[in-house]
């Protein structure tokens, strides 16, 4: 499976996402093996060069025993790329 070529096709607009402790996610950017991802914290972190300027970071506990902090738009949605991988329509 070609990953970037995937990951490119019909990607959900993070502009409007917000994910949570407990969320199941996979990383947005090409990464093999895919591996899914349960978020254990959200951390929201202020700029303080532009006001209302903020990052969300999320630590991940991953499913191969592995932890990462990643961007928000760094992953997506487990749901959503599992239904892409069987061929659902994920514009609904």
């Amino acid at each position: 499976m070609d990953v970037a070529a995937f990951y490119a096709k019909d990607r959900p607009d993070r502009s409007t996402q917000m994910k949570g402790i407990g969320d199941l996610v996979v990383r947005a950017y090409a990464h093999d093996p895919l591996v899914i991802g349960i978020i254990v914290e959200v951390v929201i972190e202020l700029d303080e060069r532009e006001e209302g300027m903020e990052f969300v970071t999320y630590d991940i506990a991953w499913a191969d025993g592995s932890s990462s902090r990643e961007l928000d738009i760094e992953v997506d949605e487990a749901e959503w790329v599992i239904n892409a991988i069987k061929g659902g329509d994920n514009n609904q």
